[in-house]
C-alpha cells in the first residue's frame, strides 16, 4: 500500500469543487508548493494539507 505524496489539479478541483482556471491561479500564485514531473504538475500534498487547514480556521 502506498501513500499518496502529491495531487494532479484534477484532484486538487474535485477536492475543493473550483474550476480549472481556478485550481491554474492558484498554482501560478505559489499557494501550493508545486513540482513538475516530465512537464506534468503536481502538488505537494503536505503542502496542501497545510494551507487547507489554515484556510480552514478562519
Amino acid at each position: 500500500m502506498s501513500t499518496k505524496m502529491s495531487y494532479t489539479p484534477a484532484e486538487i478541483q474535485q477536492i475543493l469543487r473550483i474550476s480549472h482556471p481556478t485550481v491554474y491561479k492558484l498554482i501560478a500564485q505559489n499557494v501550493f508548493q508545486v513540482v513538475r514531473i516530465r512537464g506534468r504538475i503536481r502538488i505537494v500534498k503536505s503542502s496542501f494539507d497545510a494551507w487547507l487547514d489554515g484556510e480552514e480556521e478562519d
